[in-house]
């Protein structure tokens, strides 16, 4: 078993799940204030943390790329719109809408990695998708049961543009995360792009900030959750540099998809909240195990691995290539050793 891989894995869920706490905690704090003038106050407590957690890791600032500035922006675009519409009854709702940005993410890693795709992976990948769709499905049947599915048509406008804000903002995530060598700089432009946009949607739109404790203690909490959400995910991705090929478009896939999992965690507190686990979210759960089951699964044909087997196979096989090496020198030495004793033999010293 690959432990390196089983950590990325651990990274994502703990991700979808403080990212998942970060969106039930903008819900609270918008019932009471604006939505902008919160965000703004997160956004700088996010940035703030981030700079705290840099002061003991003492490394230097360096000029950013410009696909992580458009990381930074699209996502804080989406997340502002997403906190300006979600509501006590439409969050878990909205949040199934928009996992359905998993379709926008798989269609542009399919483009970007053609050239190790083949029909096979091809159909697990979209059987995979179509699994989660599925859960997502159900808990959104789930909710309208139990009431909690209101959506009105404006705000579903800006969901189905939301779906395609957080395909690519996901996509930009885990294509940056395997490419970037300083994790703690790409996060610092994130933040610093999410601060700056709050700050000018907060000119555009706020009309001043009453301040008070609890905007404060909402924002410094949220902007905490923030920070280890999108730590989490960006260091979950960077194990995946060391795969190549078709195993690393699966990696990505099986994290990515792993990362939506804040819809079901949402959905189970909810069910707790109003007193109802059924069997539609323990069914949910299950169609999620069997897509990262299908996913996880593809196999490399040159090494006959999967995603969890493969860099321990790799490594086995070159530490055996490594070895036999060894044996071919040593062999090597003895033979010249063994030349050497014949040709004395053959050829006496004169005397």
């Amino acid at each position: 078993m690959d432990k390196g891989f089983i950590r990325s894995i651990l990274l994502s869920l703990f991700s979808s799940l403080l990212l998942g706490g970060w969106l039930i905690l903008s819900m609270v704090a918008i019932q009471s204030y604006r939505p902008v003038d919160y965000y703004m106050l997160m956004s700088f407590f996010a940035f703030v943390s981030l700079l705290i957690f840099q002061a003991f890791r003492k490394k230097h600032v360096r000029q950013p790329k410009f696909r992580t500035l458009l990381n930074g922006a699209v996502f804080s675009i989406e997340s502002l719109l997403f906190i300006s519409i979600v509501n006590s009854r439409n969050i878990v709702m909205l949040s199934a809408l928009i996992t359905l940005n998993i379709i926008i993410f798989t269609i542009i890693n399919i483009v970007m990695h053609k050239e190790v795709l083949n029909r096979h992976i091809a159909f697990r990948v979209i059987l995979s998708s179509l699994l989660i769709i599925a859960a997502v499905d159900i808990i959104y049947g789930f909710n309208q049961n139990t009431g909690f599915n209101a959506l009105s048509q404006s705000d579903f406008g800006v969901a189905f543009l939301l779906v395609l804000l957080f395909g690519l903002t996901n996509y930009l995530f885990s294509y940056n995360s395997k490419r970037v060598i300083n994790e703690e700089n790409f996060i610092f432009w994130i933040m610093l792009t999410g601060f700056v946009i709050s700050t000018l949607a907060f000119a555009l739109f706020g009309t001043g900030i009453d301040i008070q404790r609890a905007i404060i203690n909402y924002s410094m909490v949220g902007g905490l959750l923030l920070f280890a959400g999108i730590s989490s995910m960006v260091y979950s991705y960077k194990y995946l540099a060391n795969y190549k090929n078709v195993m690393r478009f699966v990696g990505t896939n099986v994290l990515f998809l792993l990362s939506e999992m804040d819809v079901v965690f949402i959905s189970i507190l909810y069910s707790i909240f109003i007193g109802v686990i059924n069997d539609d979210i323990v069914v949910s759960i299950v169609l999620i195990l069997i897509s990262m089951a299908v996913i996880s699964t593809v196999e490399d044909k040159r090494s006959q691995t999967n995603i969890f087997t493969h860099m321990v196979a790799d490594r086995l096989n070159k530490e055996a290539a490594g070895f036999k090496s060894i044996i071919g020198r040593n062999e090597a030495a003895r033979n010249d050793a063994r030349h050497g004793k014949r040709a004395n033999r053959t050829h006496p010293k004169r005397l």
